[in-house]
Protein backbone atom coordinates (compact mmCIF):
# COMPACT_ATOMS: atom_id res chain seq x y z
CA UNK A 1 0.00 0.00 0.00
CA UNK A 2 1.47 3.46 -0.51
CA UNK A 3 -0.12 5.05 2.22
CA UNK A 4 -0.32 3.88 5.97
CA UNK A 5 -4.08 5.07 5.58
CA UNK A 6 -4.95 2.94 2.57
CA UNK A 7 -3.72 0.10 4.39
CA UNK A 8 -6.32 0.88 7.25
CA UNK A 9 -8.90 1.19 4.85
CA UNK A 10 -8.12 -2.38 3.57
CA UNK A 11 -7.71 -3.60 6.76
CA UNK A 12 -11.10 -2.07 7.98
CA UNK A 13 -12.82 -3.67 4.08
CA UNK A 14 -10.67 -7.40 4.64
CA UNK A 15 -12.39 -7.41 8.23
CA UNK A 16 -15.95 -6.26 7.33
CA UNK A 17 -16.17 -8.47 3.98
CA UNK A 18 -14.74 -11.98 6.13
CA UNK A 19 -17.60 -11.33 8.52
CA UNK A 20 -20.36 -10.73 6.26
CA UNK A 21 -19.24 -13.83 4.24
CA UNK A 22 -18.09 -15.91 7.29
CA UNK A 23 -21.29 -17.90 6.65
CA UNK A 24 -20.61 -18.81 3.18
CA UNK A 25 -17.32 -19.94 4.31
CA UNK A 26 -17.44 -23.56 2.83
CA UNK A 27 -14.08 -25.19 4.46
CA UNK A 28 -13.02 -25.95 0.93
CA UNK A 29 -9.49 -24.49 1.69
CA UNK A 30 -8.38 -23.08 5.01
CA UNK A 31 -9.38 -20.20 7.01
CA UNK A 32 -6.08 -18.72 6.53
CA UNK A 33 -6.34 -19.01 2.37
CA UNK A 34 -9.78 -17.55 2.21
CA UNK A 35 -8.89 -14.91 4.67
CA UNK A 36 -6.13 -14.25 2.48
CA UNK A 37 -7.94 -13.81 -0.58
CA UNK A 38 -10.37 -11.49 0.70
CA UNK A 39 -7.38 -9.39 2.18
CA UNK A 40 -5.75 -9.32 -1.60
CA UNK A 41 -9.15 -8.46 -3.24
CA UNK A 42 -9.63 -6.00 -1.06
CA UNK A 43 -6.13 -4.31 -1.35
CA UNK A 44 -6.39 -4.46 -5.55
CA UNK A 45 -9.54 -2.78 -5.15
CA UNK A 46 -8.55 -0.20 -3.52
CA UNK A 47 -5.61 0.48 -5.93
CA UNK A 48 -7.17 0.41 -8.78
CA UNK A 49 -10.21 2.12 -7.54
CA UNK A 50 -8.84 5.71 -9.29
CA UNK A 51 -8.23 3.78 -12.46
CA UNK A 52 -11.52 2.30 -12.86
CA UNK A 53 -13.79 5.22 -11.42
CA UNK A 54 -11.65 7.87 -13.53
CA UNK A 55 -13.30 10.00 -15.95
CA UNK A 56 -12.66 9.27 -19.52
CA UNK A 57 -12.12 12.71 -21.03
CA UNK A 58 -14.23 13.55 -24.63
Amino acid sequence: MPDRGLAEDVVQESFARAFDGLAGFEGRSTLKSWLHRITVNASLSKLLEPILHAEVPR
